[in-house]
């Protein structure tokens, strides 16, 4: 077995007070479990002693089958900052693959948003931050802070145990990137580490959705052959199939003037 919060990597001094209070809103943090595993526990920060920071309720979304999952309301709270944290007997499934979103929601709590990870490390296995980020409302001027840091300002977090054993990684190499790269070093996962990305857009609205700051794409190469696109807006990624599937290579493509380094790693325990 393999614990791990969402959020276990970010430095908890980043987190901001709630900017919305007392409108119908609801943020989250989204994640793709790279195996099945059950949820453990939900959590959320609280940035200082205002009691109108907390929650009225937390969540954790679906998006296949857009449904709720789990929610607790009201949530667990207690003096002083720093993160409140609600034991999940439950254990509701999660399945690897697909995309999920614990968030926390204020007053009436919209049904649906999203918020991407900003420039946290990825969390050990087996979470794995979800991107692109978007965010869905019908309330002019709310959308995304304008620094990656504050993306996290309202900090809920998910748990996960997995029904694999823990692993452990060996790294292949690395390599700069000015742009694009194809990196054709094989891997269960890539670390992709941006150093220098394009700033915060202002927002743009498609079909009702803001989607701004969407940095690039990348494509896992299996067998010589180009797999689907998926999107990278987050400054450190792991960049990973379900199952964390051997991948030959893996080629990305950003934005003008982005700069970085892909890392291969090899799992020691999957094939």
């Amino acid at each position: 077995m393999s614990t791990s919060w969402l959020l276990e990597n970010f430095d908890a001094s980043l987190f901001g007070t709630n900017i919305f209070e007392g409108s119908d809103h609801e943020m989250g943090n989204a994640f793709v479990p790279m195996t099945n595993g059950r949820i453990t526990a939900l959590r959320w920060y609280r940035a200082n002693s205002d009691a109108n920071q907390k929650p009225t309720i937390l969540r954790v979304w679906d998006t296949t089958t857009t449904t709720v999952l789990y929610s607790i309301s009201p949530v667990p709270d207690s003096a002083g900052v720093g993160w409140k944290q609600q034991i999940v007997t439950e254990l509701p499934q999660v399945f690897a693959g697909r995309k999920y979103i614990v968030s926390a929601g204020w007053v009436t709590n919209r049904a649906y948003t999203l918020y991407g990870l900003g420039n946290a490390k990825p969390p050990n296995f087996p979470l794995s931050p979800w991107i692109p980020m978007g965010h869905i409302t019908s309330a002019p001027g709310i959308g995304f802070p304008n620094t990656t840091n504050s993306a996290y300002i309202y900090g809920p977090d998910v748990r996960m145990r997995s029904q694999q054993p823990p692993i452990s990684t060996t790294s292949q190499g690395s390599v700069a990137f000015d742009t694009s790269a194809k990196y054709m070093v094989p891997a269960n996962i890539y670390r992709l580490t941006l150093t220098t990305a394009p700033a915060w857009a202002s927002a743009q609205i498609v079909q009702g959705m803001d989607v701004r700051r969407i940095i690039g794409g990348w494509w896992p190469i299996i067998g010589g052959v180009l797999g689907e696109r998926k999107l990278i807006d987050a400054l450190i990624s792991n960049l990973a199939l379900p199952a964390l599937t051997l991948m030959d290579g893996v080629l990305i493509d950003t934005a003008p003037g982005t700069l970085g380094t892909l890392e291969a790693l090899t799992v020691d325990d999957v094939g």
